[in-house]
């Protein structure tokens, strides 16, 4: 009788390691993906802040510039009339209108970067 009571604490025991093993690895998945959609929130953040920096720059003419500090990688490109924002670890792409043309460059989260219209055309540096 004694060894069927411990067979069956074992056996419940098992079972709630079993949940906690679950519940742990939901856990950490979903504590992932609001980490992943925090960087995205940062990424688009920084394109929207590097594109109307761009923009005022681009109406306030040659010679000006401003110095920003993206919260997240960034690569920034120019085709036709549109700017591209990318940010290849998060798969992530965002695209505007574009009144100057932009030079490509790329900018790392927390550095300085003076952004400003050489001849107009938005560059960073």
């Amino acid at each position: 009788m004694k060894a069927q009571i411990t067979a069956e604490y074992m056996l419940l025991a098992a079972l709630c390691l079993t949940l906690i093993v679950f519940s742990i690895s939901s856990l950490l998945k979903i504590r992932d993906a609001g980490e992943k959609a925090y960087r995205m929130e940062l990424f688009k953040s920084s394109a929207v802040e590097i594109y109307n920096a761009g923009e005022e720059l681009c109406a306030m003419g040659s010679g000006n510039s401003f110095i920003l500090k993206p919260r997240e990688s960034i690569s920034v490109s120019h085709s036709g009339n549109e700017v591209f924002f990318e940010n290849s670890d998060l798969n992530l792409s965002v695209s505007k209108p574009a009144s100057c043309p932009y030079s490509d460059f790329s900018a790392e989260p927390g550095s300085e970067a003076e952004i400003k219209n050489d001849d107009g055309t938005i560059i960073l540096n």
